[in-house]
């Protein structure tokens, strides 16, 4: 099984009630952007984290997700992360084609769209200071990867990360930073439900 097939699969599992979903996305979703500054750590990784920048977009300041630096390249980017699991039955849990994008319609994800061109892009600072970029990239679950060049002509997108990827690309190389950050909310979480059912 592909890799993307295997993420979506552990989400969505034909027979098991919605709120099964639901609750995997709850708890996949408040570490998940953890999961990526850990891969962006790791030397072996394309991208690395500069932080969080903030875009100026019809007048006002919106902090974005990631800054990348392409250890190839040395071009800088500005990075949203839109993993959406389980919501309305699974539909956007692997991204297939530009019209679901259009479910974001907040200014901030706007003014990312907007930094994918240069013609359009807005002022984007760093640590309070203007900071050239050279483009935007979109961090997605799972992608339709046939579709994807496609979404990026559309969209100008630079490229089109998903996080299923950057998962596999953490378990190849037995990140230790990865593996502990599972561990622990392994442990955590086997320690809540071990008191939860705890008699009186």
């Amino acid at each position: 099984m592909l890799d993307a097939d295997h993420f979506v699969a552990h989400f969505r599992q034909p027979g098991e009630p919605m709120a099964r979903g639901n609750f995997l996305s709850r708890i996949f979703g408040i570490f998940s952007e953890e999961i990526v500054r850990i891969w962006c750590r790791d030397d072996r990784s394309p991208y690395e984290n500069l932080g969080r920048p903030t875009l100026h977009y019809e007048g006002k300041p919106y902090t974005l997700d990631f800054l990348f630096r392409s250890r190839a390249t040395d071009r800088v980017f500005v990075v949203e992360q839109k993993c959406e699991i389980a919501f309305e039955n699974y539909r956007y849990l692997t991204l297939s084609d530009v019209a679901q994008l259009a479910h974001h319609k907040k200014a901030a994800f706007a003014g990312f769209l907007a930094a994918a061109y240069e013609r359009t892009r807005p002022p984007i600072f760093h640590r309070r200071e203007p900071i050239e970029t050279d483009g935007a990239i979109l961090i997605w679950g799972a992608l339709d990867r046939q579709n994807v060049r496609t979404i990026q002509e559309a969209t100008g997108l630079s490229d089109i990360i998903s996080l299923s990827d950057v998962i596999q690309d953490l378990r190849t190389w037995r990140s230790d930073e990865y593996l502990q950050l599972v561990e622990d909310r392994r442990q955590w979480s086997a320690g809540l439900f071990a008191y939860l059912s705890e008699e009186a």
